[in-house]
């Protein structure tokens, strides 16, 4: 059974399903590129591998953001750790279309946990605009792209997030994303916890 109610750029829909997951999935069966859902807050192992938030991430036929929403006033300020990662492309796609509609300054950071070199560094700059060249084609103008060094990848973004106000960060599912235990991964769930701003988290559709 499904009610439409149809607007010029969107609509809403109603729809039976046996499941709320089941619901999104049915849905989702068709055009949908995007999936956006919300944080499902602090839950224990248990619940989680079933809740809707997770059975829908790990078995949507599209690409899925969920947004652990901290409060916006205008978006100024945008962050996207890069790693190189499958995920992150998606992330910085996302950060520039999220960035182009409000006319925010977007950074991507690139945390190093080694000691480096000149040569080194500019090896690790390349690559990082490598990954903004290889999302978008190009490396936009409303973006900077920043090196730090840290310990630990978690210890590099937070400490960003704490030298600049950022008002989203946007982060690309670790490879641990299928964890049963966690949401997107250890490291990315981290992150989302030990971050002030809002955060959307995003995993990238893989096609068979």
């Amino acid at each position: 059974e499904e009610i439409h109610v149809d607007y010029p750029r969107h609509y809403y829909k109603v729809r039976t399903a046996p499941s709320i997951a089941q619901g999104i999935l049915d849905e989702v069966s068709g055009n949908v590129k995007l999936v956006l859902m919300g944080w499902p807050g602090d839950l224990p192992p248990s619940e989680l591998a079933s809740h809707p938030v997770k059975q829908v991430l790990q078995h949507a036929p599209a690409h899925v953001g969920v947004l652990l929403d901290r409060g916006f006033h205008g978006v100024q300020r945008i962050l996207v750790p890069v790693g190189g990662g499958f995920h992150s492309r998606l992330a910085i796609r996302l950060a520039y279309e999220i960035g182009l509609k409000h006319n925010a300054q977007i950074t991507a950071l690139r945390v190093i946990r080694e000691e480096c070199d000149a040569e080194q560094l500019e090896d690790y700059m390349i690559q990082l605009r490598e990954a903004i060249e290889d999302s978008l084609g190009q490396v936009p103008p409303q973006f900077t792209t920043r090196l730090v060094r840290a310990d630990d990848v978690l210890a590099g973004v937070v400490a960003e997030t704490r030298r600049l106000r950022y008002d989203l960060v946007v982060v690309g599912a670790s490879d641990a994303w299928l964890s049963r235990t966690r949401l997107f991964g250890a490291l990315t769930d981290e992150l989302a916890e030990k971050i002030d701003c809002s955060v959307l988290l995003v995993r990238r559709h893989e096609s068979a």
